[in-house]
């Protein structure tokens, strides 16, 4: 009788992991969307675009858009990551800026592979919490 009741709270066990498992993405968005702000940072800080492209030196020789993180919002809304681009550089993210030159700067096509891993590597790390503790 007692490996039935073992058994049984093991079972129990494995069903409340399971059902905790719906609040996977939602617990994983903000890990997500840290990990979309440091990418994007240091996108800007190399001076190319979410898709790993170079962006255009300027005129001067000084790198351009470095202060560009100020006009970025990412955050995490239920299990959506939200980027949002503000200001001047929506103009320089199009090419609209004067001089005409586009450096994108958040992705817009697709997710860039850097951040499906890092997609990847949230979810891994708060679905092993979720089943080592038990959910």
């Amino acid at each position: 009788m007692a490996t039935i009741s073992a058994g049984n709270a093991q079972i129990d066990r494995m069903i409340t992991q399971i059902r905790g498992l719906k609040r996977l993405v939602v617990e994983s968005a903000p890990d997500v969307a840290k990990m979309m702000e440091r990418t994007l940072a240091a996108n800007i800080k190399k001076a190319i675009d979410p898709y790993g492209k170079p962006w255009k030196p300027t005129l001067s020789g000084d790198p351009p858009l470095d202060g560009a993180m100020k006009a970025i919002r990412v955050r995490a809304i239920e299990t959506v990551v939200v980027v949002t681009l503000t200001g001047i550089e929506i103009l320089h993210h199009f090419g609209r800026a004067r001089g005409g030159i586009q450096r994108m700067i958040i992705p817009i096509r697709k997710i860039p592979d850097a951040m499906n891993r890092g997609i990847i590597d949230a979810l891994t790390r708060r679905f092993q919490a979720m089943t080592e503790a038990g959910a």
